[in-house]
C-alpha cells in the first residue's frame, strides 16, 4: 500500500494533555481491576515517593478509561 505524501490527512480525533482535578474524574463502573485498601495505600505511598508521570485516559464526561 503506497501512501501519497502529498495527500491531506485530517485526524478524526485530537489528543490533548491537560491537568485536571482528581475530583472531576469518575471511576469506570465495569472496571475489572480492584485493589484492597492495603494495595491502595502502597500505591499512594509509591506515587508520593517516586512521582507519577503516566497520563490517565478519560472520556469527555470524566470517566476513566
Amino acid at each position: 500500500m503506497n501512501i501519497d505524501s502529498s495527500s491531506q490527512f485530517t485526524p478524526k480525533y485530537t489528543r490533548t494533555i491537560e491537568d485536571r482535578a482528581i475530583t472531576t474524574l469518575q471511576p469506570y463502573a465495569s472496571n475489572a481491576r480492584t485493589h484492597s485498601k492495603r494495595q491502595l495505600k502502597q500505591l499512594g505511598d509509591s506515587i508520593k515517593r517516586f512521582g507519577f508521570t503516566n497520563p490517565v485516559l478519560i472520556a469527555d464526561d470524566g470517566t476513566i478509561l
